[in-house]
C-alpha cells in the first residue's frame, strides 16, 4: 500500500503542483480586489454609520474544496471504467480493498494540498487589508473543512 502511494506521488506530483498553483491564483485574484469592511449610512440627517464585515476569504477555499472533492474521485477511480486498466490493477499483488483505500487516500491528499494552499493565501490576505474578522476562528474552520471533505468525496465516489 505504501509503495502504491509512492507510485501515485511519482506519477501525479505535477498534477498536485498545477492544482495548487491554480487554487493559489484563483484565491489571490478573488481576494485582491475585495474589501473586508463595508459601511453605509442609514439616516442621513443623524449621520448614523453602520460598519460591518463582508466578503470572508474562506468562501474561495470552500468552493475550491467542493469542486476538487467532486472532480478528483472521478479521476482517481477512472481505472474501473476500462477493462485493460482493471486487469492491470487487479494483477498487482495488493487486495482490492487496499487498492481502493490507497486511491481514496491519495485522492484525499490531492484535495488537501490545493485547499491548504488556497486557505493560507486567503488567511494571509486578511492581514494585508483592514478587516473586522476574528482570526482565531479561521483555524477551527480549516479543520472542519478537512473533516467534511472525505464525506463529500465518498458521496461522489458512490454515485
Amino acid at each position: 500500500m505504501i509503495n502504491l502511494l509512492k507510485y501515485h506521488f511519482k506519477k501525479k506530483w505535477v498534477l498536485i503542483v498545477v492544482l495548487s498553483f491554480v487554487a493559489l491564483l484563483i484565491t489571490y485574484l478573488t481576494n485582491a480586489s475585495r474589501a473586508y469592511i463595508s459601511s453605509y449610512t442609514d439616516i442621513h440627517e443623524l449621520n448614523i454609520k453602520y460598519v460591518y464585515a463582508t466578503n470572508p476569504p474562506i468562501i474561495t477555499a470552500t468552493v475550491i474544496s467542493a469542486v476538487l472533492a467532486t472532480i478528483i474521485p472521478f479521476v482517481e477511480f477512472s481505472f474501473k471504467m476500462k477493462k485493460i486498466n482493471i486487469d492491470q490493477y487487479y494483477s498487482l499483488p495488493i487486495k482490492r480493498e487496499k487498492l481502493y483505500l490507497t486511491n481514496f487516500i491519495f485522492g484525499f491528499i490531492e484535495i488537501i494540498i490545493p485547499v491548504t494552499v488556497s486557505y493560507i493565501c486567503g488567511f494571509l490576505s486578511i492581514f494585508s487589508k483592514p478587516s473586522m474578522f476574528e482570526n482565531i476562528y479561521f483555524l477551527p474552520y480549516y479543520f472542519v473543512l478537512l473533516f467534511m471533505l472525505p464525506s463529500f468525496e465518498t458521496e461522489t465516489m458512490i454515485t
